[in-house]
């Protein structure tokens, strides 16, 4: 009797530990995110991804990852070792003519790679082409005068960190000014120096881009 009972306690915790081998080891979730625009996907695209919405809105950055330069295609911006939850995703980036953005959110459950598509649309633009004018807002257009493009009124004043440069025309200044394209809905500062008669002159100024159209600007220099 006493051999049996030794039996069934050997059974039982050989059930008890065939049990706990058997139980399923949890991997952390991993998501694979595609980067589309115009019908195409795209690399070297950074994904920003956030725990919650709040975090998206308020650019709480939890992780971010580059959709790779090849193979694109096929292979996405990964992120490793997540928790099961909802993430939030979030994309803004230019192809050198257009701002395109995106946003997404997705659950990503543990033991498995979950893989997501963001599709981006153009952000609405405008553009500014900008006459420089020589003492008065009447005066005398010069030709093959850079005109820079600031987000801040901080860095054009200190002269640093210009988003855009460009020229007026050399041969027709009071047609074709500086030109600078593809601009979201923002107030931009500009700054243009230049020498003439032994005199430094120079230019500031800022206004509002609007979107969907071309804004032409005179902006006057006067001497230092």
């Amino acid at each position: 009797m006493k051999n049996s009972k030794i039996v069934l306690l050997i059974l039982i915790s050989l059930f008890i530990l065939s049990g706990i081998s058997c139980e399923k080891e949890i991997v952390p979730g991993t998501l694979e995110v595609f980067v589309k625009a115009d019908g195409l996907r795209k690399g070297n695209v950074k994904v920003n991804l956030y725990r919650s919405e709040a975090g998206r809105t308020q650019d709480s950055l939890f992780l971010s990852e580059i959709t790779p330069s090849s193979n694109f295609e096929t292979v996405g911006a990964k992120f490793s070792n997540l928790s099961s939850q909802v993430y939030y995703m979030q994309v803004n980036f230019s192809d050198g003519l257009n701002i395109f953005e995106g946003s997404g959110q997705i659950y990503v459950p543990v033991n498995v790679t979950t893989t997501f598509e963001i599709a981006c649309t153009k952000e609405p633009t405008g553009n500014l082409q900008v006459f420089v004018r020589k003492d008065l807002p009447s005066g005398v257009y010069m030709g093959g005068i850079t005109v820079y493009l600031y987000a801040t009124e901080a860095e054009r004043d200190s002269s640093e960190n210009h988003l855009q440069a460009s020229n007026t025309s050399d041969i027709n200044p009071s047609g074709s000014g500086a030109v600078f394209s593809y601009l979201p809905f923002a107030r931009y500062y500009l700054r243009s120096n230049f020498i003439s008669g032994s005199k430094d002159y120079e230019g500031k100024a800022d206004l509002l881009v609007p979107i969907n159209t071309t804004t032409s600007y005179h902006l006057v220099c006067t001497p230092k």
